[in-house]
């Protein structure tokens, strides 16, 4: 049976055009996420809002939406003094998602830049290339957990500015996988993400009071911190 990672470069290799989600700090903010907060703790502190963004963007028509982990590296939450909650917070994520997820719908798991130099670049607290790949590595296997985890894996915004060295560590982190039969899918060009979901989005949610899994909206829930 074709791992399901593998039937998304499939349908993709045959033609197919599968829609991606939209964004999710929008999402978040309006629903009450401050400027400064992490967002990745509202997978254990707002479950039931990330979970309805995951449902509402399936409902709008996408085939594949992206865990709340854009930032869950260890080194990306270090800098909100949580990184000894990067496992639990991106198996959270993983969960969430999967658990909006009808059973044709796709989960990828979105890693995200750490937000550091390397020690070629950086004036201070440069970081080495093992460990970037300590910190992507923690990450995806923390987005892969059997049953629960992510059919893909989502690599977004590597920096042009330093790209040998972030781009170096992923491809080596997916390397290593592979000579050990493991690991994720990196989804291939042709994914359709953004606008048409974003307005079948924003469509579901007027028809639906403007809670994106179809409940009506409670006055508290914009307010939550």
């Amino acid at each position: 049976m074709t791992a399901r990672g593998w039937q998304v470069v499939e349908r993709v290799r045959a033609g197919e055009t599968l829609v991606f989600d939209g964004g999710y700090g929008t999402m978040l903010f309006a629903a009450g996420l401050t400027n400064g907060a992490c967002p990745e703790l509202w997978n254990d502190t707002h479950a039931d809002v990330v979970q309805g963004i995951h449902a509402g963007y399936f409902g709008a028509g996408s085939h594949i939406v992206e865990t709340n982990t854009f930032g869950g590296t260890r080194l990306k939450l270090n800098e909100y003094k949580i990184g000894d909650r990067t496992r639990e917070l991106n198996e959270k994520g993983a969960r969430l998602a999967r658990a909006a997820a009808p059973a044709a719908g796709y989960v990828a798991g979105s890693i995200g830049p750490t937000s550091r130099l390397p020690v070629d670049y950086a004036l201070y607290a440069g970081v080495t290339d093992e460990e970037y790949f300590d910190t992507f590595r923690e990450q995806a296997e923390a987005l892969a957990l059997e049953l629960h985890g992510v059919d893909a894996e989502m690599h977004q915004h590597t920096p042009a500015v330093v790209p040998h060295h972030d781009v170096r560590v992923r491809v080596q982190l997916h390397d290593r996988a592979a000579d050990r039969g493991q690991g994720l899918h990196r989804l291939p060009e042709g994914v359709d993400r953004g606008s048409r979901a974003d307005h079948r989005l924003r469509e579901h949610r007027v028809r639906h009071g403007g809670q994106t899994d179809g409940r009506p909206r409670d006055r508290g829930e914009n307010s939550r911190q």
